[in-house]
């Protein structure tokens, strides 16, 4: 940023928001003023001033285009406060399209900046249940591609995805992007990074009994148990795969707890 050119404003805030940026979480300390270019309205839409948050020890400017819709859509609570799995929906999903760091990052993330996250149901604050669901549709644009929806919030969150069966009759992650269109190796698996989301749950809340189910939308507003048979191989048998791999992630859990 040309410090030189602009006219800045610094304007503190006491309040301690806690704010999720990307897949990074940060506290507030206040929020800084400036006048824009003509370039940046042009190509980018920016109004004349732009206000942009200025956060953490270091006193940073996070300047991010994922700001761009208002910070009061990433608020995720203030310093002190416990909050529902759903307030770090915009990271977690955002992590999943970029892959900047492991679920269990983001959820230490919070607790650093005095976050205490919960896997208790937000509406009846009853325990989230050891069964993991998630909701594949198969009704999107391309056949062969598919959109996996987590059940939250009577489920743990897990982020939205978009996959594809590929020639080798695998399921891999959809970046939307040229470079990583194409499948890249065995993390970009949807079984794989379906287990290591519910791997960082089983480490966070300290419960290795956690475990996967799938199901399907057989309409818009119509859920069904389980896959279609007409579906893939990989997706009929994605729920027994993914608690395959979460059997051994538990077992390395329990010996580690353990050796305590």
């Amino acid at each position: 940023m040309d410090t030189e050119k602009r006219f800045f404003q610094f304007i503190p805030d006491n309040g301690k928001k806690v704010i999720a940026c990307g897949a990074m979480i940060y506290t507030v300390n206040g929020f800084v003023i400036y006048h824009t270019t003509e370039e940046e309205q042009e190509e980018k839409c920016y109004d004349t001033f732009r206000t942009l948050p200025v956060v953490d020890e270091g006193y940073e400017v996070i300047d991010d285009e994922d700001l761009n819709d208002g910070i009061k859509y990433h608020i995720i609570g203030h310093e002190g406060d416990t909050v529902p799995l759903g307030s770090l929906r915009r990271a977690i999903d955002y992590n999943a399209r970029k892959r900047v760091c492991d679920l269990a990052d983001i959820l230490e993330d919070a607790e650093s900046h005095q976050i205490t996250v919960t896997n208790l149901h937000p509406r009846n604050g009853v325990l989230l249940p050891d069964t993991v669901t998630i909701i594949i549709d198969g009704g999107i644009a391309r056949e062969g591609h598919y959109r996996i929806d987590s059940d939250y919030p009577d489920s743990y969150l897990l982020p939205q995805r978009f996959c594809y069966v590929d020639d080798d009759g695998e399921l891999y992650m959809n970046y939307h992007d040229e470079v990583r269109n194409s499948r890249q190796g065995e993390f970009d698996r949807i079984e794989c990074q379906l287990a290591d989301d519910i791997d960082s749950y089983m480490w966070f809340f300290n419960n290795p009994n956690l475990r996967l189910r799938v199901s399907s939308y057989r309409s818009i507003s119509d859920i069904e148990d389980g896959i279609p048979d007409s579906w893939p191989e990989c997706l009929r048998h994605l729920e027994e795969r993914v608690n395959k791999r979460l059997e051994v992630l538990a077992q390395e859990y329990i010996e580690a707890h353990e050796k305590l």
